[in-house]
C-alpha cells in the first residue's frame, strides 16, 4: 500500500488543484464529493490540533477488492479508523453503512495485526 495523506496535507492542498496529482500518485480514486466532505471533516480536526501537529496516513477510497470499498481508512499505532462519507441519512443508509463495516471489520483486523 502506498503512503497515505497527512490531514494537512489534503486540507492545504484541496483547493490548489494538486489533490488530482497527489491523489494519483498514492494511487487513489475518491469521488469529489468524497474530497470537499472529507476536507470539511478534517477543518474541524485540525481546530483541535496544536499548530506543529498533524495526523498522517490517511487513504482515500481504498479498494482491497474483497470487500466493500473503504470512502476513507487511518492508520494508527493502535488503531484503524474507518470513515463513510455520505450526503444523505435515515435508517436504512445507517443499516447498510453498518452492514459494510461488519463486512470490512475482518479486513481492518487482519490489516493492523500484520501492520504492527
Amino acid at each position: 500500500m502506498s503512503t497515505g495523506f497527512s490531514l494537512r496535507e489534503f486540507v492545504s492542498s484541496f483547493n490548489d488543484n494538486v489533490i488530482s496529482n497527489a491523489l494519483k500518485y498514492h494511487t487513489m480514486q475518491s469521488k469529489p464529493r468524497e474530497q470537499h466532505d472529507f476536507v470539511l471533516l478534517g477543518k474541524e480536526i485540525i481546530k483541535l490540533l496544536p499548530p506543529e501537529r498533524d495526523i498522517f496516513d490517511f487513504y482515500l477510497d481504498t479498494d482491497l477488492k474483497v470487500v466493500p470499498d473503504f470512502d476513507i481508512l487511518y492508520f494508527g499505532r493502535e488503531t484503524i479508523i474507518n470513515i463513510d462519507l455520505k450526503d444523505e441519512d435515515g435508517i436504512k443508509k445507517a443499516d447498510r453503512i453498518l452492514m459494510k463495516f461488519e463486512k470490512q471489520k475482518k479486513i481492518t483486523q487482519i490489516v493492523f495485526f500484520q501492520c504492527y
